[in-house]
């Protein structure tokens, strides 16, 4: 089975930095320590955001360094005076019975621009990979040892003996950060 990408470019729309230093210099290296070197000023993701709405892009998610936007392939090609091509790739390597995953690509060589609305605030941008969605609430049936939620992660955290004593973290919200949310009817 193929996802298919129909006509909306997913992309990834990279923020400048408040110092003037970019992730993507020849050399440039991460870390703890350097961080907020490369973050951009404060409210420069919801302006961009702001921005590239008016141009008619469709924001999925306002990041600290970046945003994920869609746009339909015409309106990506039209606003970065450039070109894209349908690529394929399998979901998993390890797993070719689950499918492939169709989506647009910026083709090597081709030109490129930042609009003139959006150069002060971005340092670059680029199609990615859609986001995956798969259907089942179910985890994925796996023959290697792995923890059960909650009892086994209980264990690993050596809980289980305030559980005993009635301590069960009632009324604590635990959260996941992931990449979205997919409105399968078991969330309903």
């Amino acid at each position: 089975m193929i996802q298919r990408a129909g006509d909306q470019v997913s992309a990834e729309v990279i923020l400048s930095s408040k110092s003037g230093k970019s992730m993507f210099e020849t050399g440039a290296v991460l870390t703890a320590n350097n961080l907020d070197d490369y973050k951009p000023p404060a409210g420069r993701g919801m302006e961009t955001a702001r921005v590239l709405r008016e141009l008619g892009f469709t924001v999925r998610h306002i990041g600290t360094f970046s945003i994920s936007v869609e746009a339909t392939r015409s309106l990506w090609e039209k606003s970065f005076n450039t070109k894209v091509e349908k690529r394929t790739q399998p979901i998993s390597t390890t797993h070719p019975e689950i499918g492939s995953v169709e989506y647009w690509s910026h083709i090597a060589d081709t030109k490129f621009d930042i609009p003139r609305t959006l150069q002060s605030q971005v340092e670059r941008a680029y199609p990615q990979l859609p986001p995956i969605l798969f259907e089942s609430s179910l985890p994925p049936r796996v023959d290697y040892h792995h923890l059960e939620v909650p009892a086994d992660v209980g264990m690993v955290l050596r809980a289980d003996g305030v559980h005993q004593h009635g301590i069960i973290g009632r009324g604590v919200l635990v959260a996941m950060a992931d990449t979205g949310f997919y409105r399968h009817p078991f969330y309903a």
